[in-house]
């Protein structure tokens, strides 16, 4: 598996910078726990 840390610390600065909202996403094994996210799709 590739190490793609500076990708998504790019992606999250973007995002703060921005002033959206992430919709941090693992395996899916807890997608039932808290509110629904709303997200725009990353460019």
């Amino acid at each position: 598996m590739a190490d793609i840390s500076k990708q998504l610390t790019e992606q999250v600065i973007a995002a703060r910078d921005g002033g959206h909202k992430l919709n941090i996403v693992g395996g899916g094994t807890k997608a039932f726990m808290g509110r629904a996210a709303t997200r725009t799709p990353a460019p």
